[in-house]
């Protein structure tokens, strides 16, 4: 069945965290509701095209999860690149100090905190 939606009216989090349910309305107006599980959103959001801009546009609130990371070298120096689970990559030239002053954070205390480290 492939559901036309006309708009989107309700989302919400069911079945303990596990599913997603999405609440439209038909180009008629009828209610219609397609439930996914969570681990299908990354999938949906695969399908929709971004750049790195966009993805760095969520503001400091939003937190991506890293699934891998390379370290290379091109002209730029070293080259720091982030690979998300949807296989979006993000990379930052950064300088040998900064490798290091993240690797030294490794086994402190990282609790929720609002300063920069930089």
């Amino acid at each position: 069945m492939r559901i036309h939606a006309a708009e989107l009216n309700w989302v919400e989090i069911t079945d303990n965290g596990r599913r997603l349910c999405l609440r439209m309305r038909d180009p008629a107006g009828h209610a219609v509701s397609v439930s996914l599980p969570v681990e299908c959103v990354n999938k949906v959001l695969t399908a929709v095209p971004r750049t790195a801009n966009e993805l760095l546009a969520g503001g400091v609130e939003q937190v991506y999860a890293v699934d891998s990371w390379s370290l290379g070298q091109d002209r730029h120096g070293l080259v720091l690149t982030l690979h998300l689970p949807d296989g979006a990559r993000i990379a930052f030239a950064v300088k040998p100090w900064q490798i290091s002053a993240m690797a030294s954070l490794v086994g402190l205390d990282m609790s929720p905190r609002r300063d920069r480290l930089n």
